[in-house]
């Protein structure tokens, strides 16, 4: 378990020492890695985010709207959905989303942030 997690944190760390928003804007306009982030948010955010990203269940919040209440880059976005909400915000209606980095690995979050950043028209593109 050891060897695991320590893989997991190496590959972070490389994947943090290039990553930026314009490797994540490049990523967003890539098939394969888009396809992959579908994939991830299809078993992991669609429960509070919704099929169509409207979070009609209001559990979560919107991703398809230009409310970003932790910034509107996406490193920011990958920064929420790596740490989740942070510890000092009361959350939307009492929830905070959890930190999926410990869960899905850096380069997952990565990818599923390249997806949201595709499809979303309420994050600006450079």
């Amino acid at each position: 378990l050891e060897q695991i997690n320590q893989k997991k944190a190496d590959e972070l760390a490389a994947l943090m020492d290039q990553l930026d928003d314009a490797v994540l804007w490049q990523w967003s306009e890539n098939p394969a890695i888009v396809a992959k982030g579908e994939k991830i948010y299809q078993t992991s955010c669609i429960g509070c985010h919704g099929a169509d990203m409207t979070a009609t269940n209001n559990i979560g919040r919107s991703l398809m709207d230009d409310h970003w209440e932790h910034g509107n880059k996406p490193m920011d976005l990958f920064g929420l959905i790596a740490n989740g909400t942070p510890a000092e915000h009361p959350g939307f209606k009492g929830a905070k989303m959890q930190p999926w980095e410990g869960l899905i690995g850096g380069q997952a979050v990565a990818e599923v942030t390249a997806y949201i950043l595709n499809e979303s028209p309420g994050i600006s593109k450079p």
